[in-house]
């Protein structure tokens, strides 16, 4: 009898010891199915996260880019109150208005030419810039009441797209013009140049190109251009 009495107690061990195995087993899987809900969770909140953060950037950039339509406005204003007059054939800074085209105009600030030209888009004469004055242009703001109003501060310039100052009611300044019907022999009918000025026997168009150049910044460090070629 004593028998089996020890091979009923060594079986039951061994069923207490695999018990105690499936356990452990059970223990781990449930630990390995937290920590993959927990990461899953984590990556959820994430994408959530991201996908607010873009929402919220377009949202500013798009508000930006219409705020740019009051500068576009008061440039096609003053353009259209002085074109036609003698005030264009020199700068007038306090309108940010530029007489000459500058060929190496650097829009953002960011080219490496060491000729490059900036717009006084901070109204700091670009300071920190390392450009000198006279190849800082200045510009024209929205007024301040505005400019609160709508949380964006909202700058434009007036480039005219002619060689330097003068008048460009004559062929003897070089500028680029509307489309013209000149006289039926010349090569260069209907061309748009100013690297090719017409001669004394065609007519000098009334109007030229202007560059206007608007920039708003707002809320996040959000900046955004607009850009228009006009003629008047």
């Amino acid at each position: 009898m004593p028998k089996p009495h020890r091979m009923s107690a060594r079986m039951h061990m061994e069923n207490h010891s695999g018990l105690l195995r499936q356990k452990g087993i059970s223990l781990a899987m449930v630990l390995v199915s937290l920590v993959v809900m927990s990461l899953a969770a984590v990556g959820l909140v994430r994408m959530v996260d991201t996908g607010t953060l873009i929402v919220g950037n377009v949202a500013f950039k798009q508000a930006a880019t219409a705020t740019t339509d009051r500068g576009m406005e008061l440039a096609m204003s003053w353009l259209a109150n002085n074109g036609a007059s003698v005030t264009v054939e020199s700068d007038s800074t306090a309108h940010g208005y530029h007489a000459a085209m500058r060929p190496e105009l650097d829009l953002t600030g960011t080219s490496s030419h060491p000729n490059r030209v900036l717009i006084d888009w901070q109204g700091n004469q670009c300071q920190g810039s390392g450009v000198p004055g006279n190849r800082c242009l200045a510009t024209a703001s929205i007024p301040d009441d505005e400019s609160a109003a709508i949380g964006h501060d909202v700058r434009y310039v007036i480039i005219r797209q002619c060689e330097g100052p003068g008048s460009h009611a004559t062929w003897d300044l070089r500028c680029a013009r509307p489309q013209v019907e000149v006289y039926e022999g010349a090569e260069d009918r209907g061309a748009l140049s100013y690297e090719s000025p017409g001669t004394p026997s065609e007519a000098v168009p009334a109007q030229v190109y202007y560059r206007v150049i608007v920039r708003s910044a707002g809320a996040r460090n959000t900046v955004s251009y607009t850009e228009a070629y006009v003629n008047f």
